[in-house]
């Protein structure tokens, strides 16, 4: 059995985004689901993963951002909106 490697990535928060955006790439590069948040993978399934995933690494003043957002890619392009407007790198 492949031993599995963990990385701990912080939950998102108004001080982190920079650092949180390149580990939720590299973690969506990982599980071969990059294509979603770049636009060039449409399937369900892998959206799902994505806002997931996602979803899991929002700390809780930031989970209500994901409210009736229905792909992973709408998710991360919402949070692209608003946490530029932050540019905490």
């Amino acid at each position: 059995m492949a031993a599995e490697s963990r990385v701990l990535i912080d939950k998102l928060d108004n001080q982190n985004w920079g650092i949180w955006r390149r580990k939720l790439k590299a973690l969506f590069l990982s599980k071969r689901l990059a294509g979603v948040i770049d636009g060039t993978d449409e399937d369900k399934d892998s959206s799902s993963q994505v806002l997931g995933l996602i979803q899991l690494h929002l700390s809780d003043a930031y989970l209500s951002m994901a409210d009736d957002v229905p792909t992973g890619k709408a998710l991360w392009d919402k949070l692209e909106a608003v946490m530029s407007s932050y540019v905490m790198v």
